[in-house]
């Protein structure tokens, strides 16, 4: 069950308030588990504090494909005039992998490290 808590898709302009209070009313009402949409573009206080709540899922797709764009970027800056894409990718595929890393260390309660 997703509830609406104050969190979005996409990348915050500021800070949002989720309602952490709201997650565990619901999680004390319901026999199911709480997945929390727009999950990317917060804090690692903030996301352990939702899972503190209860939150048993973090939906992260945003922070996947900036690290993923970030990555293609970099790769490409060069003057190549036909760069290598396979090396182009596998950075690319790197940089999602290392933030998935993160998050999943985060959600797990091992700690952070770098998300990108």
């Amino acid at each position: 069950m997703a509830p609406a808590v104050g969190t979005a898709h996409g990348l915050y302009r500021e800070v949002p308030c989720i309602a952490l209070d709201l997650i565990s009313a619901i999680r004390d009402s319901v026999n199911v588990p709480l997945v929390l949409h727009g999950g990317s573009d917060l804090s690692e206080a903030l996301l352990r504090q939702a899972i503190r709540a209860r939150i048993r899922k973090v939906n992260v797709g945003t922070d996947l494909q900036v690290a993923h764009a970030k990555a293609l970027r970099r790769a490409l800056a060069s003057d190549q005039v036909a760069p290598n894409m396979r090396a182009v990718h596998a950075a690319a595929a790197a940089a999602v992998c290392d933030v998935a890393r993160a998050k999943i260390r985060i959600c797990s309660g091992r700690g952070g490290g770098n998300m990108g």
